[in-house]
């Protein structure tokens, strides 16, 4: 486990969640089935890939924080309606891919269902200039 944090006589585990930052992190309350996902498994908003990270890197943080997605009873990311497990794996897999075709195909990549806005195709735009 990467990091922990005490809270009287129980533990938040802390996990590296670099992709939509370079320094983003996750915490899993293992005692409630609660993980905090800050900015991934939006069902409101695309994977926004930020100053100084990659497409790449993104998807790496998906593949780190799946074990943990797939325990979890209840999933906050930082945008949009709590989430079940199910509905988090099924975020999870749109999120991947939507990254992959990213990488592939730039601004060509079909945005997931749902998030097909003028504001989600923005972040598109912004998210094809940091693909690699």
């Amino acid at each position: 486990m990467p990091g922990s944090c005490e809270i009287g006589e129980r533990e938040l585990e802390l996990h590296p969640a670099n992709g939509h930052t370079v320094d983003g992190m996750a915490i899993w309350i293992s005692w409630a089935g609660i993980l905090l996902l800050g900015d991934y498994l939006s069902m409101v908003e695309l994977p926004v890939i930020g100053a100084g990270s990659t497409a790449t890197a993104y998807l790496a943080a998906l593949e780190r924080l799946r074990p943990i997605v797939e325990r979890a009873e209840h999933i906050v990311p930082g945008h949009g309606p709590f989430l079940d497990g199910a509905q988090a794996l099924a975020v999870l897999a749109e999120d991947v891919v939507y990254l992959e075709a990213l990488r592939e195909l730039g601004g060509e990549a079909e945005l997931p269902r749902g998030r097909r806005t003028k504001a989600q195709r923005r972040i598109h735009a912004e998210n094809v200039t940091r693909r690699s």
